[in-house]
């Protein structure tokens, strides 16, 4: 398996395409955040397509010997998933890339049930769902501002 190194840009893109990649169904907003986020990090959308084909190259080599798939999808050998997981180190950084994945798949046309899935397996992969829930629950508290009270949407 490729590796781009712990907490690296290539290791956040390579989830997040793996994240939008679930439902087999990406938006083009999703698409045009996923290169916002990349040349954030100094990336191009040609770097995206170049991650993306080196996961699928070895996800050809994984599917041959690979009897376990992430969230028993046959896309995403466990053997992979968890490989990438694991470039993502320390608490806050995976709860940084938990919300980054969040946003990317209810941006556009919505969710799926999958898509919560995924996401939800990934914190619980971290051992960060006490930090997540806690982020999860600050989404549906009051914002105050300027004296006013606003609701988070």
């Amino acid at each position: 398996m490729k590796t781009y190194g712990t907490n690296s840009a290539g290791a956040v893109i390579r989830l997040l395409a793996l994240a939008n990649a679930v439902n087999r169904d990406v938006s083009s907003e999703q698409i045009s955040l996923l290169a916002q986020l990349a040349a954030h990090k100094g990336m191009a959308k040609e770097d995206i397509l170049r991650i993306v084909a080196e996961y699928e190259r070895d996800l050809l080599v994984a599917q041959q010997t690979e009897k376990q798939f992430f969230i028993g999808d046959g896309l995403l050998p466990r053997s992979l998933v968890e490989g990438a997981l694991k470039e993502i180190d320390g608490n806050e950084m995976q709860l940084q890339v938990a919300q980054l994945m969040f946003g990317l798949l209810m941006s556009g046309k919505g969710h799926a049930k999958n898509d919560v899935f995924f996401v939800e397996n990934c914190v619980h992969f971290w051992g960060i769902d006490g930090k997540w829930r806690e982020w999860l629950r600050s989404l549906d508290e009051p914002e105050v501002v300027s004296g006013e009270t606003q609701g988070v949407k």
